[in-house]
């Protein structure tokens, strides 16, 4: 009886559909045919002559039947407008001991058709991605093109106002809001935030008229990629088992090798250091991603991406820097009554904001770098670039010191171009302090944030000199003069002053509300002016009282004063 096939075996086997109910069954019954006459005992029986030939030319009969039925359910994965997930999930994956038929009685057929779905999976895929890539790339904003440099404008606009364009209109006296800036940061650091959120869905993208700056395309190809590697990946696994589903090179190359080749075009003429910054992040996270999934096979295009991203950043951040440093103060000069923040400044600040973002993961800065009428560009967030999992690299933190440096370095030479002293400290405050708001709105503290305060703190010091001695040039000069001076000069001085101070208080007032169109910082150094006023008024007690004590009545008293600019602080803040 074990060895005897019975004739319903061989009628359903031979003349049988495959797709049959009972065929499935019919095929585990010769399974164990086969399996009885490879026994020892079996082999010597009387009947294994007999029986074998006929079970040998069932089981070819039964490889080819079932090797042509699972090539035809592959075929309905070419055709158009299928369903392919359903093709897999219920025609494919329903058939799998058909699979296993072939890959324990014909191991040459099982290639063939486990090839066949290969082949026909891999062109399918790198079709529906380069579909995908080229729709998302016709929703693609523009960005900086290759050869547009932080400094490229021969001249400075004088239309230059005091309301801020940095890319989210900011003004000092408003909040920001989102605009258009091919070089601004904004919303881009969106994409960090939602790395796992799924890709972009193309038709809507398309029908809602949506544009998406490249990091957010290429975040939503490579999770497009993830997603699909890692369901292919399975399901490869459970159809074909776990040893013979591992075929990512011969399901995906082709795929993976259009997606890098985009990346290469793009990174090629592009001068978007924002952009390729993002996406080196974007990718350092995909990748634990696909590591934390036990999924490895994507490593070799994450490092190849790296190769072209990080040279490239460098590139960018180096050309960009010798424009800062090569740039012509003169044609770059306001104008003598223009005390505006140059359109470089936010560029700086934009560099801090966005190291400080990604070592300290706070996903919620959003920092537009400045594109005004002079048409310059920036090089924002250039010290995004950073090691695996957050941690600071080297050479990223040495560049930002040299941007700093250079940007000081040209800040200092266009402000030398202002004839007054004063306007020139007039002009790098209110640089300095364009950096510093734009820091403080965005609640970012460290190295840089430091460094701009210092650089301010020296130049209100320096202005508040200037002013001072613009409206008290006797009763400073007084102060400061190392040798005794005539009684009757000294009573002249402390006349005068004590005649004009007040005026020349609320001059002060209105002319330093005037030039800093920032009002908090307007009204923080009005105090700093008035405090070295002060300061320099109880200089002045102290000399007349040691030298001059037969004066004391001439002077107006600390107290006084004191009084007066606090009645002047209520009236400014």
């Amino acid at each position: 009886d074990e060895v005897i096939i019975p004739p319903s075996v061989i009628t359903t086997i031979v003349e049988g559909d495959v797709g049959q109910d009972n065929y499935g069954s019919q095929l585990a019954l010769l399974d164990k045919k086969i399996a009885f006459m490879e026994l020892e005992d079996t082999k010597a029986s009387v009947a294994y002559g007999e029986v074998k030939p006929q079970l040998d030319q069932l089981l070819v009969k039964a490889v080819q039947k079932v090797k042509a039925f699972l090539h035809e359910k592959v075929a309905l994965l070419r055709r158009p407008n299928t369903n392919v997930q359903i093709i897999k999930e219920n025609v494919l994956l329903k058939n799998k001991t058909l699979f296993e038929f072939l890959m324990d009685h014909s191991f040459s057929a099982y290639v063939e058709v486990r090839d066949d779905y290969v082949d026909t999976m891999s062109k399918l895929y790198n079709v529906l991605f380069q579909r995908y890539i080229q729709g998302l790339m016709t929703l693609k904003e523009d960005a900086a093109a290759r050869g547009e440099l932080l400094v490229e404008s021969s001249s400075f606009s004088s239309s230059f106002s005091s309301s801020f364009r940095l890319g989210l209109d900011f003004s000092f006296t408003g909040k920001s809001q989102p605009a258009k800036n091919s070089f601004a940061i904004g919303d881009r650091l969106e994409s960090l935030k939602n790395i796992d959120a799924p890709a972009v869905i193309l038709a809507v993208a398309a029908n809602s008229k949506l544009k998406l700056m490249f990091e957010e395309i290429q975040r939503s190809i490579v999770r497009l990629l993830l997603e699909t590697c890692t369901s292919e990946h399975m399901y490869c696994a459970e159809l074909f088992g776990a040893g013979q589903g591992r075929m990512f090179d011969d399901l995906f190359s082709y795929t993976v090798d259009q997606i890098y080749l985009n990346l290469q075009q793009h990174v090629a003429h592009t001068q978007d250091a924002v952009g390729v910054l993002l996406t080196m992040k974007i990718h350092e996270v995909q990748r634990e991603e696909m590591r934390r999934r036990k999924v490895r096979d994507l490593n070799n295009f994450f490092t190849r991406a790296d190769i072209l991203l990080k040279p490239r950043y460098k590139e960018i951040f180096d050309e960009n820097l010798n424009s800062l440093t090569s740039a012509n103060p003169k044609t770059l000069f306001p104008g003598e009554n223009n005390f505006s923040p140059h359109i470089i400044s936010p560029k700086v600040s934009s560099e801090s904001i966005g190291r400080v973002f990604l070592i300290t993961c706070q996903l919620r800065l959003a920092l537009d770098s400045l594109c005004l009428n002079l048409q310059i560009r920036g090089v924002a967030g250039a010290t995004l670039a950073i090691t695996m999992l957050g941690s600071e690299d080297d050479m990223i933190k040495e560049s930002l010191k040299r941007l700093r440096t250079a940007y000081q370095g040209l800040m200092n030479r266009i402000s030398l171009e202002f004839k007054s002293s004063k306007n020139r400290y007039t002009f790098l405050i209110n640089n300095c302090d364009l950096v510093l708001t734009i820091f403080e709105e965005l609640e970012v503290h460290g190295e840089d944030e430091l460094f701009f305060q210092d650089l301010l703190s020296g130049h209100v010091m320096a202005f508040a000199e200037h002013e001072l001695g613009e409206h008290f040039p006797d009763y400073l000069g007084f102060v400061r003069s190392r040798t005794l001076v005539d009684k009757k000069k000294v009573r002249s001085i402390l006349r005068e002053f004590a005649v004009n101070w007040r005026a020349s208080v609320a001059h002060i007032r209105e002319n330093v509300l005037r030039v800093f169109p920032n009002f908090k910082n307007g009204r923080e150094i009005l105090k700093s002016v008035l405090t070295q006023l002060l300061y320099y008024h109880k200089k002045a007690e102290s000399i007349v009282e040691d030298s001059y004590a037969e004066l004391k009545g001439e002077m107006v008293t600390s107290t006084a004063i004191t009084y007066e600019i606090r009645q002047d602080n209520q009236k400014t803040f």
